[in-house]
């Protein structure tokens, strides 16, 4: 562990790369077991000989479970860590595999199939929450966004993993016996399962031995001035009634409320551009199979990935936290329309172009967005802050998801489109009513500017 500005008495410790390297390995994983799932429904609803509608309409009992997780992280924001954190996510993704694995044996044990699919809710919603919690409290402010950005890669990885694991689901859906079929899909499963979920348990044993809340000596400026007032309130309040506070504090906060909305809307591009992109593709063209899709899916999660990253690191560098996120939502916008173009004139080489394009933009607009989030609102409660914001997004997300795919059904994907179009109008004037108010950085400056003087002072003795 080595002092990077040791002048300032601020350290970063070498061990933050090892447990982000961690952390996005866990995350990865958990992508590929929520993303092989919503990728191979028609498959298993055949497997297990269930409605077709039904077993698509699982694909969102996730995000429910994961608001439900979101609430509970952010009742306990004043109790919890990045420690309780770190082993509940790698924990529960563990305790899933096994479960989906075990559901594989029988038939009739499809319902535990569902009982762990509906559990990848609580590692989605610890993962919301996570890396924003775990850049503040390790990193530095010049390296929050890269952390920000490296971890929704990751789950761009997971799902384009997903997306190449489709092919070799459906090849077992060509096998003619159902029992043959059920046999080679379960021992397919319980391998795999068996093999991630103990590398999961060993993650666990890593973050329960090694990771602590915060690490010996903070950061930066930033960190030491967020701990000090926790530490503060602390010895004001207990644990739940601190949570409360800080809570009541966020809903007080206007420019909060502004990006929160903006957040839920991005939400409905989301939805249009990954997880309801094959139905409304095949809706189009009913001559296309499931294997023409993966093609567009694997490039836009590829697209997704890379654009995460150079968000990351463009804001890290450039600091223009309110400018990259308005061109990075009008953009998204502009390409959910080339989206509609394409549906509209049955243009498959333009839906092969811009959904992979949306994804990015869509990508970049959740990367930043988190990003002046933790800005305007320092020194404000990380947990309390981003559980709050993601879970007024995801119950919400929720109910479009359901909207915007019975409206697919009802009129079309040419009217389904309009859903992300108008939110990505919406979201962009709610973004430029934000202040750019950068807390967080004004104290990293300020904290700057006070030690020149200091060295300045000291030579002039």
């Amino acid at each position: 562990m080595i002092s990077e500005d040791s002048q300032m008495h601020y350290e970063t410790y070498k061990i933050r790369w090892i447990f982000l390297c961690i952390y996005c390995s866990c995350l990865f994983i958990n992508q590929l077991q929520l993303h092989s799932f919503s990728s191979n429904t028609e498959i298993f609803a055949e497997i297990f000989d269930l409605d077709l509608d039904f077993a698509n309409a699982l694909v969102f009992g996730p995000f429910l479970t994961s608001s439900v997780c979101l609430l509970v992280v952010s009742s306990l924001n004043g109790v919890i860590g990045v420690r309780v954190l770190s082993i509940t996510m790698s924990f529960f993704s563990a305790v899933i595999f096994v479960i989906a694995a075990f559901g594989f044996i029988k038939r009739i044990l499809y319902p535990v199939v569902l009982f762990g699919h509906l559990l990848c809710g609580i590692a989605l919603g610890v993962n919301f929450v996570f890396p924003t919690v775990f850049a503040a409290s390790w990193f530095s402010s010049n390296e929050a966004a890269t952390v920000i950005g490296t971890s929704w890669s990751m789950k761009s990885l997971g799902k384009a993993a997903a997306a190449a694991f489709h092919p070799l689901i459906e090849q077992l859906s060509n096998v003619t016996e159902d029992s043959s079929k059920l046999q080679q899909t379960q021992s397919i499963f319980c391998i795999t399962g068996s093999v991630l979920a103990l590398l999961l348990l060993t993650f666990s044993l890593c973050f329960f031995v090694f990771m602590k809340d915060n690490p010996p000596s903070p950061p930066s400026a930033a960190q030491a001035i967020v701990i000090a007032l926790r530490n503060s309130k602390v010895r004001e309040k207990e644990g739940y009634t601190l949570s409360i506070t800080n809570i009541l504090m966020l809903f007080k906060n206007f420019d909060f409320l502004l990006l929160a909305g903006a957040n839920t809307l991005n939400g409905c591009v989301m939805i249009l551009v990954e997880t309801l992109a094959s139905s409304m593709i095949l809706n189009t063209f009913p001559n296309k199979n499931d294997t023409d899709v993966v093609l567009i899916t694997a490039l836009s999660s590829i697209f997704s990935m890379i654009a995460a990253l150079l968000t990351g690191l463009f804001l890290d560098k450039y600091k223009q936290f309110k400018g990259m996120t308005q061109k990075a939502s009008l953009l998204a916008t502009l390409s959910a329309g080339g989206i509609g173009l394409g549906h509209l004139f049955r243009s498959y080489t333009t839906l092969t172009i811009f959904y992979p394009v949306a994804s990015a933009f869509h990508m970049g607009s959740c990367v930043s967005l988190v990003e002046i989030l933790t800005e305007i609102t320092y020194p404000c409660n990380k947990i309390a802050l981003i559980s709050t914001y993601y879970f007024v997004s995801e119950i919400v997300t929720f109910g479009f998801s359901f909207a915007i795919r019975r409206t697919m059904k009802t009129h079309g994907p040419n009217v389904a489109i309009l859903w992300a179009i108008f939110s990505g109008i919406v979201q962009y004037c709610l973004i430029g009513c934000v202040k750019p108010n950068y807390r967080r950085l004004s104290a990293d400056e300020n904290d700057e500017i006070k030690k020149n003087l200091d060295d300045e002072k000291k030579s002039l003795k």
